[in-house]
């Protein structure tokens, strides 16, 4: 039977993958799980799941035959620790919203997030969802690597960045947030490559400073147009 073959930890990852892979696809487009396909994290949670279907459908026969009282037998599943309370869902765009509102009272914002609201509609569309407690570093550098195949590194460290790692920063401030996953998420920037010296040569100085001496202001339809010396 393919499902003890799975818990033995005998069937190849293809095998494993039109097993169970569904369910693992599943679970990682929920957020529950980032294990790559073929990796030690993902073979161990294929076989978790085989464990659990194979003794889902003992117990099924076992009550077919009017046994009730069947329990998990493997220590996968009789030795499994509760589950940690589901954290409380935290709105990204409530977040930012009482985040802008209190960054406006201060002074600060003066088009009312106007500029920024992007960045949280872009970070929403990429993640699928609103929840600020589950987002987490790699999403926010996987977004980040996402950014860069349209953005220069500027735009998206200074603007998309900078801005999530503030309102992130601020939730944790205010313990909205349990920690501030954005905190070390950075683009680097490109260094400046100057093709010339600061400053102006010779030759230009002169231009400069010959073009101020014979300047004279452009007339128009009221005279001369009024420039201090």
């Amino acid at each position: 039977m393919m499902l003890r073959k799975g818990i033995a930890g005998s069937l190849t990852d293809d095998e494993l993958a039109r097993l169970v892979g569904d369910r693992i696809d599943r679970y990682r487009h929920l957020g529950n799980t980032d294990a790559e396909r073929g990796t030690a994290e993902w073979r161990t949670l294929a076989r978790a799941l085989c464990i659990a279907e194979y003794e889902a459908l003992a117990r099924v026969v076992e009550r077919d035959e009017g046994d009730f009282t069947g329990t998990p037998s493997h220590p996968v599943l009789v030795n499994v620790t509760p589950a940690e309370e589901h954290q409380k869902t935290v709105s990204l765009n409530e977040l930012w919203a009482n985040y802008v509102k209190g960054r406006t009272q201060a002074g600060f914002m003066k088009d009312n997030g106007k500029r920024q609201s992007p960045v949280i509609k872009s970070l929403c569309a990429f993640l699928k969802h609103d929840d600020a407690n589950r987002v987490t570093k790699k999403d926010l550098l996987a977004w980040r690597d996402h950014l860069m195949t349209s953005l220069t590194a500027k735009t998206v460290n200074d603007i998309y960045l900078s801005t999530v790692r503030s309102l992130f920063g601020w939730a944790h401030e205010n313990e909205r947030l349990t920690e501030n996953v954005a905190a070390t998420v950075k683009q680097p920037k490109p260094r400046k490559v100057r093709s010339r010296e600061k400053g102006y040569t010779d030759d230009e100085a002169l231009a400069v400073l010959n073009a101020a001496l014979s300047y004279q202001p452009k007339p128009n339809q009221f005279g001369y147009v009024r420039e201090t010396p």
